[in-house]
């Protein structure tokens, strides 16, 4: 695991603890230490010293695709594992609970994982090839390794989306189409030459994904046909690297 990937994941983790902490001690402490801990949980959240990431380098947009998977988990995972806790010390619910919110509270976490590789993934684009962070170790793609572009897509939340969308039943659509949590997620698909793909979702990376486009390009890596309408590579020409 990188440097940044081990301190975006201890600050989540961190948060998590706080959070959980105020929902098991809810009502057993004074109200103050109960806003005391909520409010260690947004400070550490918010002000964790992340390093930066490199100088010039492309990331995910951090509104929609980081805060708001970090929000709803560190909300949800503290509620949903700490209650059937916090009922078992009171007296108020069987211990058992926790076989119907400890599951959900998983499920929940899953979206905390998601706004962490996020936030810790970078990409920078230099002469020779692509310099890849995801957390977990850095990657260099020269150039003549990547054989092609290819658009990528796959559905969203895979095992929840029979749920997701017998939900929207229950709700009249809206003019301009299906929720975005029932739609695909897109990006590229980097084919290197080894035959290993690398996987780059597009959602909230518009700039980096027209980067890489355009610096491959201009290298003479081909790409799809339909990667080439999104972009506009012909009618922009490529960026000039330095």
């Amino acid at each position: 695991m990188t440097r940044r990937g081990r301190q975006m994941a201890l600050q989540r983790l961190t948060t998590l603890f706080a959070g959980t902490a105020f929902v098991i001690t809810l009502g057993t402490v004074s109200m103050a230490v109960s806003l005391l801990l909520v409010a260690g949980a947004a400070v550490i959240y918010l002000r964790w010293p992340c390093p930066e990431a490199p100088p010039g380098a492309q990331r995910y947009q951090w509104f929609p695709t980081v805060m708001v998977a970090d929000v709803i988990a560190l909300v949800l995972v503290p509620l949903l594992f700490g209650a059937p806790l916090l009922l078992t010390e009171t007296g108020r619910a069987p211990h058992g609970s926790a076989i119907l919110f400890w599951p959900l509270g998983t499920l929940a976490g899953a979206l905390l994982v998601t706004g962490w590789k996020r936030s810790v993934f970078t990409l920078s684009i230099d002469t020779d090839g692509l310099l890849l962070e995801d957390g977990l170790r850095e990657t260099f793609l020269p150039y003549r390794e990547i054989v092609s572009i290819e658009p990528w897509e796959r559905d969203v939340l895979r095992l929840l989306l029979p749920i997701v969308r017998w939900l929207e039943t229950l709700r009249e659509p809206p003019p301009q189409g299906p929720p975005r949590l029932s739609q695909e997620s897109r990006g590229l698909a980097l084919q290197l030459r080894d035959g290993a793909s690398v996987i780059i979702p597009g959602a909230a990376f518009d700039n980096g994904t027209r980067q890489i486009i355009r610096a491959c390009v201009a290298r003479g890596v081909p790409f799809g046909r339909s990667a080439a309408r999104t972009v506009h590579v012909g009618s922009s020409g490529p960026d000039r690297q330095t």
